[in-house]
């Protein structure tokens, strides 16, 4: 989509327009429930996107800078919020031996992408943050940067310091599926 045409929407949304809401709702509402379900679960990402539009309708018109990355900068805030509010961040475990309910222990081309989708979801909020936004959301890591509100240089580490612990504890669930 035009980046100039979603500006002008945002700029009507600031001024009441409900069509131009529609308009962006339309336009990033799949990719912000993807990141938030990401983030933390499909249920809560439900609540955090609708939390997430009446934010946008109420706060537009204070942004500063470009929509798409202050729409992601206010999902990741409100997911952070709530897994604050549900619980700590659980500890990721080295190579736990996992096995479905018949006791197999083969993996399947879904069970892999449920395992990675669960490894990322173990990562740290910094780490997984980078990863979201990176390959799932396709940002280049300048709007990561900007996102985050950090150096470009940070972002960088993360994400390689990310992709290292997915590589690593992927590399261990591998192993035990052998």
């Amino acid at each position: 989509m035009d980046e100039k045409l979603i500006e002008q929407w945002a700029l009507a949304v600031a001024d009441g327009d409900s069509e131009a809401l529609r308009g962006l709702y339309d336009e990033f509402s799949a990719n912000l429930f993807g990141y938030l379900a990401d983030m933390t679960d499909p249920i809560l990402a439900e609540d955090l996107l609708h939390e997430l539009w009446l934010r946008v309708m109420n706060k537009i018109g204070t942004r500063r800078g470009p929509l798409r990355p202050w729409l992601f900068l206010v999902a990741r805030n409100l997911a952070i919020d709530a897994l604050r509010a549900k619980r700590p961040h659980a500890p990721l475990d080295a190579c736990v031996e996992t096995k479905d309910e018949h006791g197999d222990e083969s993996v399947d081309a879904e069970d892999e992408n449920g395992h990675l989708r669960s490894s990322i979801r173990r990562l740290s909020v910094l780490h997984r943050d980078v990863i979201l936004l990176r390959h799932y959301m396709g940002l280049p890591l300048q709007s990561i940067a900007e996102i985050l509100d950090v150096p470009l240089g940070t972002v960088a580490s993360r994400l390689r310091a990310a992709l290292g612990k997915l590589k690593k504890e992927l590399y261990c669930e591998s192993r035990q599926n052998i």
